[in-house]
Parts: C-alpha cells; structure tokens; sequence
C-alpha cells in the first residue's frame, strides 16, 4: 500500500501538508535503505541523554526526561496519567466506539492532540507532534515506521487481567517504579480497607458482573479485568462465572440467564441501544427470578471503569463497592 493512502487528512494548509508529507516520506527512505538492525533499536547509542529499554520488539533508548509523549493505547494511557505525566498526543477509541476517551481518562487530560483511532494511528499527526517518546502496545505492524519518527517501545499485553503488571511496565519506561510502587500499595491498603469494612460478607456472598454492548449481552469471569479486582476483595463468583475463558469473558443468552444470578448483580451498558436492551432484557419472566433481583441487590456500573483495564480505572470499582456495600462509609 502506498503510504499516502495510509495518512488521514488534516486540517492544515495544502503547503505544509506536502512539507510534513516530504519529511516523512524522506525519513522512512532513509530507514529501509539502512544496514538491518534488531527490532526496537531505533537509537543503540545509550548515553547521557538516554537509557535503552527492552520491550517487545527488541530495544530502544529511551529519553531520561520525555517531555512530548505520544501513546497509542488506552490502558497505556491511563498509566502514565496515573505517573503523573502528562502526554502531547494520544490515540483515540476506534471510531465504531462513537466516543473519543473513557470519561474517566479524559477529565484528567490537558491540552492534548488526537492522532486517530488506536487500531491505525495516523503516521501524518504523529510526525506533526515532533514527540520524543511513542508508546503503544498493538502497534507492531507500523512499528518501523513509528521508531523513524520518534523512540518508540511496544509493551507487551497480555489481556485484561495483565493490568498490574502493565502499569509497572509503563512505569519502567518513564523510569517510575518507585512512584508506580506506590500506587500500587494504594490500591492494597485500600483493598483491605474495604475488606475489613466487609466483614465476613465477600466470602458468603455471590457477585454477578452483566454487561450489554454491540448488540451483545456478556458475563465477565475469573479472568478478567473485573474478575481480578472481585478475586482481591474475596467475593465469590456465580458458578457460570468462576472460570477462565479466551477473553474474559463469555456470551450470556436469554435462555440462559441464569447464569448471571448472584446475591449481588452489577449491571452496565455501552450505549442508547444497550440501554434499550437491557430493558427489553428485564422484562423477560427469568430476569425477575435472579436472587439478586428479588433482593433488590442490582446496582448499574460504569461501563469504562468496569470494563477498562488499568488503575484509574479500579480505583473508581472500588469506589462503587464501596459506595454501594458499604453505605456508611465514603469512599477515599
């Protein structure tokens, strides 16, 4: 494919589109026509100025101080917001989606610029940014052309449930460990705060975790993003639902809603028409034999921290556990 029709128009001058165009073009030349080197090493030399970092396509000397950082995936990016960094330029959900960033990320965002969906970045916007860092983790296809533009690292992800070791990844890069350290016992001493607020009730009690989106109706399990965060605080999981699948997740039809039954059942939906679903869903005849629903124990969730992947994320289920089992008290 010719590389012109891999960029995404912009909205700048016909003149300095053809410049930036050159540039790139000329960049990536340079590249293919130079001796072979290993995956990552966009820059070997490590000196003053750098520290080379392995990742998953070999290694790439990485600034001590980056000061324009461009990252290519959500999780990512919400780590390194949780490092108190702040990014240039960040990829945006694909566009299906019909939103640009989860909420809950985008409150925290400065002044940042948007180069395309994370499923294909627009080379084009990046090389307009001139960052000096690029992180990413599915962007192995355009990585050649990515570690032209910038040092550029490909972290490993290994799924949902690999969330806490992908903040400590991303931490390495930005070299933060102490800091993500730190964060992360957060997250336990809050953990067993909870716990302890719980008593004895996650060990005797079944959650349910239901969620609607595209059409679909889904149990998250075991080993999913949600699956860990319930594993930490104790509770227990529906049968249907105490088990591992690929993804995470399995698919939950109308004839077997029982699946989804629980002393507790938090609820989310992705869009309008999820909304609608899950009340065409609520008035089928099993629905209204769930324990959970007889009990008047259904709580609605947010779809971006339930389903997202990363601290910022947790932090804010711990804050619905909280909230919603423990009314008394407020949640840090």
């Amino acid at each position: 494919m010719a590389l012109s029709s891999m960029m995404q128009p912009w909205n700048q001058p016909l003149i300095l589109k053809r410049v930036l165009l050159f540039l790139l073009t000329l960049v990536l030349a340079v590249a293919c026509g130079s001796p072979a080197s290993s995956p990552g090493a966009s820059d070997r030399t490590t000196d003053a100025n750098c520290r080379t970092v392995q990742h998953t396509l070999g290694e790439t000397c990485v600034p001590l101080n980056p000061q324009r950082i461009v990252v290519l995936w959500t999780p990512t990016l919400a780590n390194v917001l949780a490092l108190e960094v702040q990014p240039i330029g960040v990829a945006s959900y694909p566009a299906e989606s019909g939103i640009t960033i989860p909420p809950y990320l985008e409150e925290r965002l400065g002044d940042v610029a948007f180069v395309g969906d994370q499923n294909q970045p627009s080379l084009e916007k990046i090389l307009q940014l001139q960052p000096d860092l690029i992180l990413g983790t599915i962007n192995e296809a355009i990585y050649p052309q990515l570690s032209q533009i910038a040092p550029t690292v490909i972290l490993a992800w290994e799924g949902t449930p690999s969330w806490k070791q992908h903040l400590f990844d991303v931490a390495a890069v930005l070299n933060k460990t102490a800091e993500a350290e730190q964060i992360m016992a957060r997250y336990n001493q809050r953990v067993a705060e909870l716990k302890a607020s719980l008593g004895d009730r996650p060990a005797t009690l079944e959650v349910s975790f239901v969620h609607l989106c595209c059409n679909q109706v889904d149990l998250d399990l075991k080993n999913s993003f949600i699956g860990t965060i319930l594993e930490d605080v104790g509770f227990r999981r529906p049968p249907a639902q105490d088990k591992t699948a690929e993804g995470g997740m399995v698919k939950l039809s109308e004839e077997r809603l029982a699946d989804a039954d629980g002393d507790l059942l938090f609820v989310t939906t992705f869009s309008n028409d999820d909304d609608r679903a899950l009340q065409k869903l609520q008035q089928q005849p099993l629905w209204s034999q769930l324990k959970a629903v007889q009990r008047n124990q259904v709580y609605p969730v947010d779809y971006s921290t339930w389903r997202g992947a990363d601290i910022l994320a947790a932090e804010q289920v711990l804050d619905d556990l909280s909230n919603y089992l423990v009314p008394s008290s407020s949640a840090p």
